[in-house]
């Protein structure tokens, strides 16, 4: 079984299960610390390497760079806003400590003095203190950045990662010592795991991209001053002087969005993060995993192995979403894939300074030719100048005032992850066999565990639409055939008539033109914008989409209908189709639902023994509390385990645990939506913009590869 969701699976000998799953997190602290005027005297910069200290000296750092990053924003408020209103912070945080600590007067003196604000007050009280719990979080993430290379700094052995139980290595160890696991079975389980990470927008979302890229240098800056070796006083002044600019510049510039993004606008979010933190930190990870597993198990991570890739909802997610049309599904497919391409030409252009060797394998001579004197670079220019190609066709295919002009997808250049991976490939291996795996280790490396990782589409797009819109669709199209209304058909009678048109090959509908234009059809323009989506799913590159997600799934034939529909326009290539049981009664029924469809001759042959189901969180919480849809959650996914198994079919189960303020408490990797021993191998995590955008948590090249590390403990523990 396999299993696509946000958590980690616990390491069984079964068939792999895979996971998808909605998280990040989120931190708040107490305004204990000063706004008041001052420099940067105290912000930490000391700690020789070497040094671990103590839990109080941890919390003593962290209290005086909070101070710090408080005092800067202070005066930024003072000088910029006035001191009345900086006296007037100052007041509500002093209330607000002597309330903490018991002051019963002080909530009452708090209400008087806040009743008493102006209009203009009110938000530029809020924004201040909205900042500085914004530059406190950026201050605990640094602090615990801090923290992780104290204990790296403090011992002799050269370890990729921190020792801890609760981490990749600390849990190789542990299994080891326990003698419960092979070295081969833990080297198994590590190397056929896949997680996959599904970004997607979120509808209370306001912070701008630019605030948040200024906050990214905040930690930036910190990590510099702390981790940059010993700075000479000049040095360190420069760094102190860049924060206090970007905190100037923080309290002077907008939070949050005054228009609703697009849904182009939330693509290019997403697109953001894969450049910005993504393209850097996952090979950066993939290194680390490599040394821990080659330091424990003797052996290491293979070169094509991709235990982390990625997927996207933005611009593919219409359920209640009219914006999201086909033209803009098709427009964030192609810039994913002009981004890819950007940010691939400039490994390539490194690849091709790095690779200047003369020597090569008789594999990569035969390709080059006996006369090539620099055959790895001829191999590189040919890549380059395919890629450039491909940045040109899409560049063509946008209007000057960057709208979509065609409806249909061209051949590209490059239209495959395996156009490029093949000759990158053909390259490491000449490399190794010539005595050059030092240079083959190098950014050769990187950019074929990227390519694995991030493939030509960057981030391929699930389509989710409510299986209500396709019942509405096959009942307009089954009533212009004269058969009748599908809506008011018994289970029965649609399975019936669904089986017989799978099976058939006439098409339902004349394909001679646009159905919007046909003035034989009297369809709405809801069903028509479903046909045309399924028209604009057949059209689009192999690797540009990837799961088709019905919301609200409740029975066999709400997935027919969409295998149905795929047929009608002729897609070839077998995309999963993904119902989401998210109600307690769905939940409860999944099983006979599921059970149906593995009978189903039809469709037990379509889906080559694999099967993704996704399991729905906030409507079964609606419907019956947490902790009771936590356990019908928990029940559901073992039964359709079980089922899977006795199927003989391999699931993947998206757990759709999505941002909620509850649930961000906690860090992602200790969030467990449901975990049981069936579940190992493979699975991924959608990744909610609120949460994904967390001012600093994100945003820190160290702590998200913290992150990653615990993340993957949790895969094989």
């Amino acid at each position: 079984m396999m299993l696509r969701v946000g958590s980690l699976v616990p390491c069984a000998v079964r068939r792999p299960v895979q996971a998808r799953f909605f998280a990040l997190r989120s931190s708040q602290r107490a305004l204990s610390s000063s706004l008041g005027g001052g420099g940067l005297s105290k912000l930490q910069t000391s700690g020789a390497e070497g040094e671990l200290h103590s839990t109080h000296e941890q919390h003593a750092m962290l209290r005086s760079d909070v101070k710090s990053l408080g005092r800067m924003l202070g005066h930024a408020i003072s000088v910029h806003s006035g001191d009345d209103i900086f006296q007037k912070v100052e007041r509500l945080r002093r209330l607000a400590k002597e309330w903490r600590d018991g002051d019963k007067g002080a909530l009452h003196a708090l209400n008087k003095e806040v009743a008493q604000f102006t209009g203009e007050e009110h938000y530029h009280v809020s924004r201040a203190f909205a900042n500085f719990l914004a530059l406190a979080n950026t201050a605990e993430t640094h602090n615990k950045v801090r923290r992780l290379r104290d204990e790296l700094s403090a011992t002799t052995a050269v370890l990729p990662l921190p020792f801890r139980e609760d981490a990749c290595l600390g849990n190789i160890e542990r299994l080891l010592k326990q003698e419960k696991v092979s070295r081969e079975k833990i080297y198994e389980a590590i190397t056929s795991q896949k997680i996959e990470l599904v970004l997607t927008a979120h509808p209370t979302e306001v912070n701008r991209r630019t605030y948040l890229n200024k906050h990214k240098k905040v930690a930036m800056a910190m990590e510099q001053l702390h981790f940059h070796g010993k700075l000479t006083p000049y040095e360190k002044a420069e760094v102190e002087e860049s924060l206090k600019r970007e905190i100037t510049s923080i309290w002077n510039s907008e939070m949050i969005r005054r228009t609703k993004p697009t849904p182009v606008d939330e693509a290019r979010s997403g697109l953001a993060v894969v450049e910005q933190v993504l393209w850097d930190a996952v090979p950066s990870f993939l290194r680390k995993l490599d040394a821990t597993m080659q330091m424990t198990l003797g052996k290491r991570l293979p070169i094509t192995a991709a235990p982390v890739c990625f997927a996207s909802w933005m611009g593919g997610d219409r359920d209640g979403n009219p914006f999201v049309t086909p033209q803009i599904t098709r427009t964030v497919a192609l810039r994913a894939r002009w981004q890819a391409m950007r940010l691939l030409i400039r490994d390539i252009r490194e690849l091709k300074m790095v690779l200047s060797s003369t020597k090569c394998s008789e594999e990569l001579r035969i390709v080059v030719g006996k006369d090539a004197r620099e055959p790895y670079r001829d191999v590189v220019k040919e890549i380059e100048e395919d890629v450039e190609a491909t940045i040109e066709s899409i560049n063509d295919l946008f209007a000057s005032d960057g709208t979509l002009a065609a409806t249909e997808i061209p051949e590209l250049p490059i239209m495959t992850t395996s156009q490029v991976l093949d000759k990158l490939l053909l390259l490491h291996r000449s490399l190794c066999e010539t005595q050059q795996g030092l240079i083959a280790d190098g950014l050769l490396t990187d950019t074929i565990r990227r390519l694995k990782c991030f493939g030509v589409t960057l981030l391929p797009l699930d389509v989710r639409q409510e299986s209500t819109v396709h019942t509405e669709t096959l009942d307009a199209v089954t009533r212009y055939l004269g058969l009748g209304s599908y809506a008011q058909w018994d289970e029965e009678t649609r399975m019936s008539w669904l089986n017989t048109e799978l099976t058939a090959k006439r098409p339902l509908l004349p394909k001679e033109q646009p159905l919007a234009s046909n003035k034989d059809f009297t369809f709405s323009a809801a069903v028509v914008d479903c046909l045309e989506t399924f028209r604009m799913i057949a059209g689009m590159g192999e690797e540009s989409l990837g799961a088709y997600v019905i919301s609200m799934a409740k029975a066999p034939s709400d997935v027919l209908a969409v295998k149905l529909l795929m047929k009608e326009f002729g897609l070839k290539r077998n995309m999963r189709v993904v119902p989401l049981f998210e109600t307690l009664d769905d939940l409860n029924q999944s099983e006979v639902t599921m059970a149906t469809l593995f009978s189903h001759p039809w469709y037990r042959g379509h889906i080559q023994g694999k099967q993704e189901i996704m399991i729905g969180y906030s409507d079964s919480s609606k419907d019956a509390g947490r902790l009771a849809a936590l356990w019908a959650q928990y029940e559901a996914q073992e039964r359709l385990a079980n089922l899977g198994n006795k199927h003989d079919v391999e699931l993947t189960f998206f757990h759709g645990k999505g941002g909620d303020r509850v649930a961000r408490r906690k860090p992602m990797y200790v969030q467990s939506p449901n975990w049981h021993a069936t579940q190992h191998a493979e699975w991924s995590v959608p990744c909610d913009g609120a949460r994904r955008d967390d001012h600093a948590e994100f945003w820190s090249p160290r702590r998200r590869r913290s992150h990653a590390r615990l993340v993957q403990r949790r895969g094989i523990g």
